[in-house]
């Protein structure tokens, strides 16, 4: 079963490790923190085609979701 949680494959990016600690991938092919959080965020919206809408994590002038 494939986990959705973001932070799980975040984790993968960096670490190369899966969630079990198994070494998948050597330093050579991992992400540092940042490259990681971009691809998962804006490469995301790429997608799409929302960049301007979707990706980006910067402060909110006002909420973007409603009760």
């Amino acid at each position: 079963m494939a986990s959705y949680n973001p932070w799980t494959a975040l984790y993968w990016l960096v670490s190369g490790r899966t969630v079990g600690g198994m070494q998948m991938y050597d330093h050579s092919a991992r992400l540092d923190r940042d490259t990681a959080l971009m691809l998962w965020t804006q490469g995301s919206a790429w997608f799409s085609n929302e960049q301007n809408q979707k990706g980006q994590i910067k402060k909110a002038s006002s909420p973007t979701w409603r009760y």
